[in-house]
């Protein structure tokens, strides 16, 4: 198995598997895991290419599929909720368009089954460019990478994914390949299948990934959504409005 993960909570609860975004990781998910773990056994994943998973020269979405997939199988799960944002979402939407039969819940956070700009890859560039063996400490590595990312808050997502090793540093994030594959990441992959059980959308009310016109792309594949919009929140509701977030899914989770 080459997904890394991290788990909480009893194991004779029903799981729950949260999936990450692009240049995110298990660890952003800590804060949303910790409150469901006292009802679920939650898992959080390191997608391919990520914090502590394989590092591939393949980045799609097939083959994250692929990934997850023998993820499933060797924890032999019957059925699970799952929980998937913005790439996650992506990944998650075509599991359960594939494999609808694994599925208790499907959460869906602030993404469309669509292609988007490619708004990331300046970011994986100005890391990518970046020569950490130059650097001493986080602190200059910030100040570098403020020259093409004056975003503060970005930066500080960004660099969630340095880790400093005996001597230096480095990106536990594969950018090379995902640069790579950076229009793969941002398309959805064509699926003629529906998803004809329940399905929360959540997005954020200040949040662009997710337009009014998406709304019928969404209904397509998945006739029986819901689809809410949280006040106040981005892109990034899990982090933005932990407790409302976890307010909703568990909520909708209740039903099943």
């Amino acid at each position: 198995m080459t997904l890394w993960f991290k788990e909480s909570g009893d194991q004779a609860n029903k799981k729950i598997i949260f999936l990450h975004g692009l240049l995110a990781s298990a660890q952003n998910w800590q804060i949303v895991s910790k409150r469901m773990s006292h009802e679920y056994h939650t898992f959080c994943l390191d997608l391919p290419n990520h914090g502590h998973s394989v590092h591939s020269d393949h980045a799609d979405y097939e083959y994250m599929l692929d990934e997850f997939i023998n993820f499933i199988e060797h924890m032999q799960f019957e059925k699970f909720h799952l929980v998937g944002h913005s790439m996650g979402g992506k990944l998650a939407m075509l599991y359960a368009l594939r494999y609808p039969e694994k599925i208790e819940a499907l959460v869906i956070e602030d993404i469309a089954p669509k292609t988007y700009p490619k708004r990331y890859l300046p970011l994986m560039q100005a890391m990518h460019d970046l020569e950490l063996s130059q650097f001493k400490n986080r602190l200059e590595i910030d100040r570098a990478l403020e020259e093409k990312v004056s975003d503060k808050a970005l930066r500080l997502f960004l660099l969630t994914n340095l880790e400093k090793k005996i001597d230096h540093y480095q990106w536990r994030v594969n950018l090379h390949s995902l640069i790579r594959h950076a229009d793969s990441l941002m398309s959805f992959p064509s699926c003629s299948d529906n998803y004809e059980k329940d399905a929360l959308f959540l997005c954020g009310a200040e949040s662009e990934y997710v337009k009014d016109t998406d709304k019928v792309l969404i209904s397509k594949l998945f006739p029986q959504c819901n689809i809410y919009h949280i006040e106040g929140a981005s892109h990034w509701l899990h982090a933005e409005k932990p407790d409302v977030f976890s307010t909703y899914i568990k909520s909708y989770f209740e039903k099943f």
